[in-house]
């Protein structure tokens, strides 16, 4: 790589910087976009949809996609592997009639060909999943091309840098809907709404795999407070919420004022006090309907015939 190149890659992953204040989805993932070689575009309030910082998701037969392309993935400094993939929470690879996963990824080499130069994407730790749980953790890290390496993902509010992988889908950065790709692997960080949804001992644990896509969908939408289904924030990192759910998945105590009701297309009903500090009044849809306001009262009445989730701001 030209000395250049490594140079800006290393100062473009360590500074974060904001591209815009405003939290809007389609500025989430301005950062997803950015190439790191040249430029660097950082992360803003609310919960991007991948938490990521520069990554696409990979195609696992060599194609390029979204301006990256595996080249080959190496295990243990020597193996180049045949092929791999992401099941259920897990990456996978096979050499011949080997079969590799676990934490035989870690240190894992992934050559890619990003945005048309070469670089490499390395896998530090790769953590168990506690019990219970299927989601490996990987820590993901760039390696800057003069001996160090520099993370993937954004730090969590505990500054947890890992995340976890998801198989076969792509989520669209501008409107959030969730669609079913064949061979890839979706890095989803858990600073992200694909990552922090998904994985259960932060509170959640809407898992594609078991539940579908389209109620993976309507997850992220509930946590990123999309109320009008439409891709676009109204909330920021770190809010408090509870909810209820029908797919069973929540464990926290459920109280508080009406949020919202969640349809799998995003809000039925909106309450009047919302996540950072907006109001109903302040929700604005673009070019579709904006769900009626509700009480308490109003809600529980509609989540029970009609609604998926309902959230409640402690």
């Amino acid at each position: 790589m030209p000395t250049a190149l490594r140079l800006s890659l290393a100062t473009a992953l360590t500074l974060f910087t904001a591209c815009d204040p405003e939290p809007d989805a389609a500025d989430d993932e301005l950062q997803f976009r950015c190439n790191p070689l040249t430029s660097f575009c950082g992360p803003i309030g609310n919960t991007p949809f991948t938490g990521s910082l520069n990554l696409s998701p990979l195609d696992t037969e060599g194609k390029l996609f979204q301006d990256i392309k595996v080249d080959k993935v190496v295990l243990f400094g020597t193996v180049v592997l045949d092929e791999f993939w992401a099941d259920e929470g897990q990456l996978f690879g096979r050499r011949g009639d080997t079969f590799y996963s676990g934490a035989q990824f870690t240190n894992a080499a992934f050559h890619l060909m990003a945005w048309g130069e070469p670089i490499v994407l390395r896998i530090s730790a790769a953590t168990p999943p506690p019990l219970g749980e299927p989601f490996w953790l990987y820590l993901f890290q760039w390696d800057n091309g003069l001996g160090g390496t520099h993370p993937a993902c954004e730090p969590t509010g505990s500054g947890d840098l890992r995340a976890v992988v998801h198989d076969d889908l792509v989520i669209d950065p501008d409107t959030g809907a969730v669609s079913a790709r064949a061979n890839t692997v979706y890095i989803a960080c858990l600073r992200g709404a694909a990552g922090e949804v998904a994985y259960r001992p932060i509170g959640y644990g809407f898992r594609p795999f078991e539940l579908g896509l389209p109620a993976f969908e309507a997850a992220m939408r509930f946590l990123r407070a999309d109320y009008c289904g439409t891709g676009k924030s109204w909330t920021q990192y770190g809010e408090k919420i509870t909810y209820v759910d029908k797919w069973g998945v929540s464990a926290v105590p459920f109280n508080g004022h009406t949020d919202a009701v969640w349809g799998m297309q995003g809000a039925l009903c909106i309450g009047e006090d919302l996540r950072a500090g907006h109001m109903y009044e302040d929700i604005e849809c673009d070019a579709v309907a904006k769900p009626p306001k509700c009480s308490d009262i109003e809600a529980k009445a509609l989540y029970s015939p009609q609604g998926r989730i309902w959230s409640k701001t402690p």
